[in-house]
């Protein structure tokens, strides 16, 4: 596949007043889809932006925010493919898309992708299926998007339902952060809950906030709604609450997610260029994916879990109605991980999943840690 076929260039650099801006700027440094197609050599980030109609404004205001951002070393790893005509008129759109994605992962790069609205949150997916790897999906949303018919199961009329109502399935696991309850339908969380899903409401995330981390290290591509931003932070959003994540909490997890040595695909939607009074939603999107350039930029590399020169091995042995739990601290970033072994007989072993240091202080207090004892139930 040609990518410069499927992409439109965009205009950013003539819209910039470059006599006012830093030589530390973004705008110094990124290749840009513009009048030639960007080399991908070296690049570690592909930023993509996706419009409904060819005079799309949206994409275009975060770039005009992200580019006069400062450290264009960052800026250097980045690669801006420029726009993708998402068509809702033809059938095949979202396979489209994700057959583009997964070409662009394939290449070890990330595909950071701008939108408006969720629908192509399927097509991260699609790249996974495409490239037959099952994935752990992060969904960063105020709510649970399912919606269920009168015999109370889930039709599949969006995103999330498409995915999990997708056979033969790829999802190995789902992790939903920032739910508010009072917008979730009920059965949406019958629904996790029967699954073995990771559901963290923001209410609990709000006691601990670090307490994430882990969900996000697990996850091999996330999708970032802005509903999930309180609307006095992101008032130019779809669906936004009077609750959510600050401004500081979002560019945290944007953070988590870059440096994380899992994650392969990252997107971020829900924004509404029309109404956003002195672009301070669209400051809010250039500053996430500043911070997700960031985190990148200082990945670890800690691929081979448990090693005894790069961890230190620890073991709860007395938790209750449980054998001994095997945790690995990282000598170089002092992250944790857990064992969990695998209870169907007929894939003995064990899985190494993300923890924290309050995983390990459960159980050595002999309680069964909530993620170690979700992770078993799934492996049944």
């Amino acid at each position: 596949m040609n990518l410069e076929d499927v992409f439109i260039p965009v205009n950013v650099r003539d819209e910039l007043n470059i006599e006012n801006i830093s030589n530390d700027s973004w705008i110094n440094a990124v290749e840009i889809y513009d009048r030639t197609f960007p080399s991908l050599s070296g690049k570690k980030i592909a930023l993509i932006g996706l419009i409904g109609n060819k005079s799309d404004y949206d994409c275009h205001e975060v770039r005009n925010q992200l580019y006069a951002l400062m450290k264009k070393e960052y800026a250097m790893m980045v690669a801006d493919l420029g726009n993708f005509y998402l068509d809702l008129n033809d059938p095949k759109i979202f396979e489209k898309l994700g057959y583009i994605l997964s070409e662009i992962q394939s290449m070890g790069i990330i595909p950071l992708v701008i939108g408006s609205n969720s629908p192509f949150v399927y097509s991260q997916y699609l790249a996974f299926e495409y490239l037959t790897k099952y994935v752990t999906y992060c969904c960063i949303n105020s709510k649970i998007d399912l919606f269920f018919n009168e015999d109370q199961e889930a039709v599949s009329d969006n995103y999330l339902s498409k995915i999990l109502l997708r056979e033969p399935s790829y999802l190995f696991h789902l992790i939903h952060l920032g739910v508010q309850s009072f917008l979730t339908d009920q059965m949406a969380f019958k629904m996790m809950e029967k699954f073995y899903f990771d559901v963290m409401r923001l209410g609990r995330i709000r006691e601990s906030f670090d307490d994430i981390e882990p969900f996000i290290r697990n996850a091999d591509f996330i999708s970032f709604s802005l509903s999930s931003v309180r609307q006095a932070d992101a008032m130019a959003s779809y669906d936004s609450s009077a609750a959510g994540f600050t401004v500081e909490e979002a560019v945290k997890i944007a953070r988590f997610a870059g440096i994380s040595d899992n994650l392969q695909s990252f997107s971020i939607y829900g924004y509404r260029n029309e109404i956003d009074n002195n672009h301070q939603t669209a400051k809010l999107i250039a500053q996430m994916i500043w911070y997700f350039t960031d985190g990148v930029a200082h990945r670890f590399n800690e691929v081979k879990i448990g090693d005894e020169i790069n961890f230190v091995k620890y073991i709860a042995a007395d938790v209750a109605g449980s054998q001994p739990i095997t945790f690995y601290k990282s000598r170089k970033t002092n992250r944790w991980w857990m064992e969990i072994p695998l209870a169907d007989p007929h894939h003995a072993g064990k899985e190494i999943v993300p923890c924290s240091y309050k995983d390990y202080e459960m159980a050595s207090k002999g309680e069964i840690p909530d993620r170690y004892w979700l992770a078993f139930k799934k492996s049944i």
